[in-house]
Formats: structure tokens, sequence, C-alpha cells
């Protein structure tokens, strides 16, 4: 049988072995829940590592063989997964824990997980660290515990045009066309239960990724700059991104973009999210923070170009009533 890393490896490296249809079967027979008429015990964990040392002749012919093993194993799953999206079911969330080769694509927009819940995380011990944290302190996040910083270098006019209304109408704290002072925004992320900048980049020019790692981060952060999320590479270390920090500060979640967007588009975005948020909120059933993006996404013109940039980091969280425990 096939190994996880294998698997990988025929799926990213191996493409012209493999069809779209296949693709998309082998992620969603591991997204499949238990009770699915599908087989699902061939592979469940996916690494992204993987050797390259043997001789390119030999790992050709094991891909071919695995590839035959896949085919074989998935045509269920495939049938399976045809008749499955058909259904409205709810599906349980899903953490991709992913490699420096694979991190800055948008696996979120893959038709296979756009109806799909997903958070970003560094790694399976900090997602489990951050649930068992967050499980004990709160149960839902209140929208309407929100503080924001809005256009704060005063050269983003289009952007405060639009949002700015929407964001006094929700009288919400927050700073707009000014650089607030640092201790304003750090109580601002340990008392709000959502911080929300709309700026540039990650929110740099307001706190710098060495304050933000010895801070005490409690809220949900939207970072709707250009390549808030993205990765940063160098020769020595991992990829890492301002959003890894806001996890490691304490954040539940981090909304931010892969790439540069235009403001236009992203401010559609912005507001659109803003507005499911709110809606859910007041409707008084908790509403999941991946599913408000993946709606919030539908109102984006650019549908890939920009509306596939916002990606999510964190772990499983809930829009609703705040319910802290003292």
């Amino acid at each position: 049988s096939a190994s996880a890393s294998e698997l990988i490896y025929v799926l990213l490296a191996g493409a012209e072995f493999i069809t779209d249809d296949e693709f998309c079967c082998a992620l969603f027979s591991v997204l499949l829940p238990r009770d699915a008429n599908v087989v699902q015990n061939e592979c469940h964990v996916i690494s992204t590592h993987y050797s390259y040392s043997q001789e390119p002749q030999q790992s050709k012919s094991k891909i071919s063989k695995v590839v035959q093993f896949l085919r074989q194993a998935l045509t269920t799953a495939l049938h399976c997964h045809k008749s499955y999206t058909e259904k409205e079911s709810e599906r349980d969330p899903v953490i991709l824990v992913l490699g420096d080769g694979v991190n800055n694509f948008a696996w979120e927009s893959l038709d296979v997980l756009k109806s799909q819940r997903v958070y970003r995380n560094p790694s399976m011990a900090i997602a489990l660290t951050m649930a068992s944290h967050w499980s004990s302190a709160f149960k839902a996040k209140d929208i309407e515990r929100s503080f924001f910083v809005l256009n704060p270098r005063g050269d983003l006019a289009k952007t405060q045009k639009v949002l700015e209304p929407l964001l006094l109408q929700t009288g919400w704290d927050g700073v707009t066309g000014l650089l607030p002072a640092p201790s304003k925004v750090l109580s601002a992320l340990q008392e709000s239960d959502f911080y929300l900048y709309f700026g540039h980049g990650g929110g740099q020019d307001v706190l710098s990724t060495d304050v933000i790692q010895n801070a005490d981060v409690e809220s949900v952060t939207l970072l709707m700059g250009c390549s808030s999320g993205a990765y940063n590479t160098s020769d020595t270390t991992s990829s890492v991104s301002i959003c890894l920090s806001y996890l490691l500060a304490g954040a539940p979640a981090v909304i931010a973009n892969l790439w540069d967007v235009t403001d236009g588009d992203i401010d559609r975005f912005s507001t659109g999210l803003i507005q499911n948020w709110r809606s859910s909120s007041h409707s008084g059933a908790a509403v999941c923070l991946s599913t408000s993006l993946q709606n919030a996404r539908n109102v984006c013109q650019l549908k890939y170009l920009v509306g596939a940039a916002p990606v999510l980091f964190g772990i499983p969280t809930e829009i609703g009533i705040s319910q802290r425990k003292r």
C-alpha cells in the first residue's frame, strides 16, 4: 500500500500521472465522515515531506505503482464524492498543516474544499495546545466586542471612504486615519474579542513582530493588508508569517491575505465579512469563522485573484455571544 509521503508526492510532484478527478478524490477521501460508504483505511494523515534521494528512474517507476494503487483504491471514493457533494450535510472542520513547499497555495479555494471549514496551523501540537486553552476559556467570540484600526498611515482614502461609515455604525472602539498608540492596541488585543486592521501589510506599522510575540493576545485578528498572511522564507529557517506570531501570542484565529490584493475587491470582502458576522451575532446562532469567510469570498468580483487570497489560521472558532468563564 502507499504511504502518506508517497501519496502526497504523487499529488504534488507527479501531476502528469494523475487526473484532476483523482486528485480531488484523494483529498475528499480524507475529509469524508467516518460513516460514509467509502474505504478510508488507506491514508488519513498526509505529510508534505518526501525524500528525493532516490534515482530518478526508480522514483518514476515507484510513482507509477502508487498511481495504479490509488486508482484502484479510490474508484469507490470517486463515486461517493460525486454523490456526497450533492447532500446538504455538515462536515467537520479540517486543519491544514502545510510544509514550506506548499503553504503559499490557496488550497481552501479548491472545489473539493470550498464548502469545507478549513483552518491552517503550524503544527498539530500547537493546534492541540490552542484547543485545550480556548475550550476552557471561551465558548464563542462576540463581534460587538471589537477594536479596529483603519488607514493608520492616511494614504488609503478609498478604503477609508468605504469602510468608515460601516465601522462608525457598529459603535465599536477604534482609530481612523492615525497611528494608534501601541499600548492602546496591545490593550485591545487582550480585552477585545476581535481586532480588525485595515492598512498595509500585516499591521507592522502599528505593532512590530517582536512586540506581538511578547504580547498577550485574546482576540480573533483580521489583517486586511496586502500579503498580510504571506510566508517569508530564507535559506536557513522554515517559512514564517506574522499570523503565526499572533497565534503563538494567544490568538485563537487570524484571517489574512496570502498575496497582494486590489483595494476595491478586498474592501467588498471586508464589508461582506463584517456584515455577515454582525448578522450571525444578532440572530443568536453561533457561526464558524470559516463559514463566514466562505460567504464573504463570494462578493469578490475577482474570484481567485482576490477572493482566494484571504485564508484562516488557527483553530475552529465560533461567532456568537461571548461567554467568558470567570
